[in-house]
C-alpha cells in the first residue's frame, strides 16, 4: 500500500474539509482514500491530508489531471504540494 501526503499552504480548515467531502466519490472511485485532515498548530494556515491508495501511478495520473483543469479555469489557483510515499 502507498500513500500520499497534500499540504495546502494558506488554507482555512473548514474550507480544506468541504472541498475533501465534496470530492470523497470521485477519489474513491479513482482508488485515493483520506485518511485524515490536520491543521498545523505552528502555522494555522497550513493543512495536511494524508490518502492511502493501492496504485500510486494511477493516483499520480489522475490528480495531475485534476490541477491541470484546475489550472485552466483559474491559473493563479492554490493548489496542495504531493509527497508520494511507498512502503513496506
Amino acid at each position: 500500500m502507498s500513500h500520499l501526503l497534500a499540504k495546502m499552504h494558506g488554507a482555512h480548515f473548514p474550507d480544506s474539509e468541504k472541498s475533501l467531502k465534496a470530492v470523497f466519490l470521485e477519489h474513491t472511485a479513482e482508488g485515493i482514500f483520506l485518511e485524515h485532515l490536520w491543521k498545523n498548530r505552528e502555522h494555522e494556515d497550513e493543512v495536511l491530508f494524508p490518502f492511502r491508495t493501492m496504485n500510486l501511478e494511477r493516483a499520480k495520473k489522475y490528480l495531475n489531471k485534476v490541477n491541470m483543469e484546475a489550472i485552466k479555469k483559474d491559473p493563479a489557483v492554490e493548489l496542495p504540494e504531493f509527497t508520494f510515499l511507498e512502503g513496506n
